[in-house]
């Protein structure tokens, strides 16, 4: 289902992706970490309208921000949309 952008959606991408790299990098230093699982985990846990599914998990992951979205007033956001499933 195709969904208009809002800041909680951007932002929850924003940390999921964040997150992600962040264990990645870490992983680099340390090894052992299982930056995907533990993205997971944090996805499922974040207080989001976005509902927890593996798709939109998927999604949120490679969902590419663009300087336009940064840079946007969040009552515009809603120019920009994600495909999403189980979105109410």
């Amino acid at each position: 289902m195709k969904v208009k952008m809002t800041k909680d959606i951007l932002y929850t991408i924003a940390t999921v992706q964040s997150y992600k790299n962040y264990l990645i990098n870490r992983n680099g230093l340390e090894g052992n970490i299982d930056w995907y699982t533990e993205t997971e985990k944090l996805f499922s846990e974040l207080h989001t309208p976005i509902p927890k599914t593996k798709s939109n998990f998927e999604t949120v992951l490679n969902f590419q921000i663009t300087n336009e979205m940064n840079s946007t007033l969040f009552q515009d956001l809603g120019k920009f949309e994600i495909y999403l499933n189980g979105y109410k």
